[in-house]
């Protein structure tokens, strides 16, 4: 195979193996990774561990540890369609931080409106609210070891109903 570098038009540098598979590597005295473009795919390949680290389908998908969708193989996919999906074999598979102050962590939407979120409140305590402003949600206080019924990440009360008339718990047990 030949290996052709030539300018494109100004917009950089067009190497061609003159191939269906095409790529790159990339040594240093210890590790090699190779940029490969095959069958339609771009991949990021770690050459010294034989192992595929980043994948880009014809059609857009970002896979990471991975090579194509799948729920049962770990890593990370970001498809064309706006999906997300994390899998991790034993261990947390999502740690979301919010530094400097309180507030929501995870603001979660239909359409375009707000239909909950998950916050933090206090430096310890979590809130979890269903709705915009006039929702009803949940305090978590780890200190306090109680739940509280909350609105708008402050706690609330005898505003909030557990229930109604035509949609009942069952079974309520309580201790002393």
């Amino acid at each position: 195979h030949k290996l052709e570098v030539t300018q494109v038009g100004g917009d950089g540098i067009n190497v061609n193996s003159g191939a269906d598979f095409g790529g790159i590597r990339l040594t240093d005295n210890s590790h090699s990774y190779a940029i490969r473009n095959a069958s339609n795919m771009f991949f990021i390949y770690d050459v010294t561990n034989t192992t595929q680290r980043v994948t880009l389908d014809g059609t857009g998908n970002l896979f990471v540890a991975k090579s194509s969708s799948s729920v049962s193989t770990d890593g990370v996919e970001l498809l064309s369609t706006g999906f997300v999906r994390a899998t991790v074999d034993g261990d947390t598979v999502l740690q979301l931080n919010r530094r400097t102050s309180d507030g929501t962590l995870i603001n979660f939407r239909k359409d375009g409106s707000s239909v909950g979120s998950i916050a933090s409140e206090g430096g310890d305590a979590l809130v979890i609210q269903g709705g915009s402003t006039s929702g009803s949600g949940f305090l978590f206080h780890p200190t306090a070891g109680n739940i509280n019924p909350a609105r708008n990440g402050a706690k609330i009360d005898n505003t909030i109903d557990l229930g109604r008339s035509t949609h009942r718990f069952k079974d309520l047990y309580l201790s002393g």
